[in-house]
């Protein structure tokens, strides 16, 4: 699966150092790890975007730092504020991968609302 190169440099610069200073096992080895099993489900499901997967695992624990109990919800704010991230991807891109943040967790009170928040 081919990511965008130009999505791919912008994250790799803005969204991935983000994770640095992260100690609680969420930092930049547990994103990256989660970035590459995600292109590799997304590999064995039909019609999955790879930029929208790459996104949405790249994003998913980005607030993990500030409000582990609440990050989910905080890291797709975190998403949504992100307005460089609007040049890659549609409004309704921007839905899916919105929502996908707010699904990962294992715990949530409801079922994924699509394959990527699955993945």
């Amino acid at each position: 699966m081919k990511i965008n190169k130009a999505l791919y440099q912008y994250i790799t610069a803005n969204v991935l150092p983000q994770y640095s200073d992260d100690t609680s096992g969420h930092g930049i080895k547990h994103i990256e790890y989660v970035m590459q099993r995600c292109q590799t489900f997304a590999q064995q499901v039909k019609d999955i975007d790879p930029n929208v997967i790459y996104t949405a695992a790249a994003y998913h624990d980005i607030a993990h730092k500030i409000d582990k109990k609440n990050h989910e919800a905080l890291s797709a704010q975190i998403f949504l504020q992100d307005q460089e991230i609007n040049r890659f991807f549609t409004d309704d891109e921007i839905v899916i991968i919105k929502e996908a943040i707010e699904d990962h967790r294992a715990s949530a009170d409801h079922k994924p609302r699509s394959a990527y928040g699955e993945i």
